[in-house]
């Protein structure tokens, strides 16, 4: 009866239930009920096994009633709207039956739980709550565990080395903590484990090379940390992972071929914010085929990585600031052209012109070139672009005529160009601006070359800074010409 609107039934729906003594599933998920009785005189669902009224109105404590439930396995009282509060009570370690607990997303605090009989829990949700405490001892009890997560939670210390006993765990989350210290050796242990998430912590040291153990893992996200010293090339065994994530951390060293050349699953690589060099043989062809890859702050160059030559999928492509000093070479633009979506290769010194070939990059949506050494002419723009920083370059001639009605945000600060904008209209006065939002404020407006007729005024500007509003249809003008 999930998604049911019950809120009328509140204040009864535990005692009609209460009636069912043959029940063995019920599922009261979103159904607006404001009311969880704290007793039962008389508990007849002897034969309940699933439980999940999450996602309710309730604010209190746990209910007495729950843990003389003992056939239950599978306990549900996870919500965005739920608000149980207090510790989780010591009476929850007694239910042997349970395979399933979710408590995520409540007012939980304290661990009140010292010794646990919970021999069947496979899976242990306790994301989002207020715990506020070190990482607590009776989860390393629970050697059926697979699935364990209690991100968010405001757990800080250090990543107990208790976690190596825990071999059949698959998913092991604690992120958005601020868990510290060293990722201990020994989870390595967890050969069965597929995703490993221990971002956002204030995590320090180095990355064990014990991490290259994890032969099943999928997902390894360690970004947003204080970790330092050099990536193990022992990462390069993970032959299943498809997301690596190291961004935002203190890593240093040279990651090469020996640290991706058995991903052949890889798809995601993040390895921004680091002191790291990412350098490759110069004819090193990868055997993953990425789809995103954000290595800004890195160093990729001098070269333009000619190893992304290969990458058929990418959608995504962060470059930036990665001490690229080079022209950007015709394949870029043409190897990625039917996929990629957003690209980042701006803080570089990369000259030459823009393509021709750019307009047909149909899936493009955000392009940013910004603080470049590009000159030369801004050719016709793919048809789907939505923002376009060119900052900081030296380009010059005319815009596109479509840039006006096509781009919502425009950055051009700093750069030269010969500028031909025709005059609005009353009839396209008041669809023209309210598409760019963050629009160029001229700073100098002194035309060196100026040219007046009804429709067109043709001036030289350069713009010195932006402002980040809508312009309304009569500031369009005044803003973008002198010609009045």
């Amino acid at each position: 009866m999930s998604f049911v609107e019950l809120s009328m039934a509140s204040h009864n729906w535990l005692q009609a239930v209460n009636m069912l003594s043959s029940l063995e599933e019920l599922h009261l998920s979103d159904c607006g009920l404001n009311d969880l009785p704290s007793s039962l005189s008389l508990v007849n669902l002897t034969a309940l096994a699933t439980l999940d009224i999450s996602d309710n109105l309730f604010n209190s404590t746990f209910p007495s009633w729950l843990w003389k439930l003992h056939s239950l396995s599978y306990l549900v009282l996870s919500s965005s709207i739920n608000n149980l509060v207090g510790q989780i009570p010591t009476a929850i370690g007694g239910m042997k039956s349970l395979e399933t607990l979710d408590l995520s997303f409540n007012k939980l605090s304290g661990d009140s739980l010292s010794r646990v009989n919970l021999t069947a829990l496979t899976t242990l949700d306790l994301r989002g709550n207020f715990f506020n405490s070190t990482f607590p001892s009776w989860p390393f009890e629970l050697r059926s565990l697979s699935y364990l997560a209690i991100s968010n939670s405001e757990l800080y210390g250090t990543v107990p080395a208790g976690f190596g006993n825990l071999t059949r765990l698959t998913q092991l989350d604690l992120s958005g903590n601020s868990l510290s210290g060293s990722i201990p050796a020994e989870i390595g242990r967890l050969t069965s484990l597929a995703e490993l998430r221990l971002s956002g912590n204030s995590l320090s040291g180095r990355i064990p090379a014990e991490i290259g153990n994890l032969s099943s893992v999928t997902q390894l996200d360690l970004g947003h940390n204080s970790l330092s010293g050099l990536v193990p090339v022992e990462i390069g065994k993970l032959f299943d992972l498809s997301a690596l994530d190291l961004s935002d951390n203190s890593l240093e060293g040279t990651m090469s071929e020996l640290h991706f050349v058995n991903l052949t699953e890889l798809v995601a690589l993040y390895a921004y914010a680091n002191s790291l060099t990412i350098r490759f043989d110069h004819d090193w062809v990868p055997p993953f085929q990425l789809q995103s890859i954000k290595v800004d702050t890195c160093n990729l160059g001098p070269a333009f990585p000619r190893w992304l030559r290969s990458q058929e999928f990418l959608t995504d492509i962060d470059l930036s600031n990665t001490s690229i000093k080079d022209t950007l070479p015709d394949w870029f633009w043409n190897s990625s052209s039917s996929t990629v979506m957003d690209i980042n290769l701006s803080h570089n010194k990369i000259g030459g012109v823009l393509p021709a070939s750019l307009e047909s990059m149909a899936t493009l949506m955000f392009l940013n070139l910004s603080s470049n050494l590009l000159r030369g002419r801004i050719p016709v723009l793919p048809p789907n672009l939505q923002a376009l920083d060119l900052s900081s370059n030296s380009l010059s001639g005319s815009l596109p005529s479509t840039i006006s009605s096509q781009l919502a945000y425009l950055f051009l600060s700093t750069t030269i160009f010969m500028e031909a904008y025709r005059r609005p209209t009353s009839a396209t006065c008041s669809s023209f601006m309210p598409l760019i939002s963050r629009t160029i404020k001229y700073q100098e407006k002194s035309p060196v070359v100026g040219r007046r007729d009804h429709n067109f005024c043709l001036s030289i500007w350069r713009t010195t800074s932006y402002e980040e509003r809508f312009l309304t249809p009569s500031e369009t003008w005044a803003t973008f010409s002198s010609c009045t």
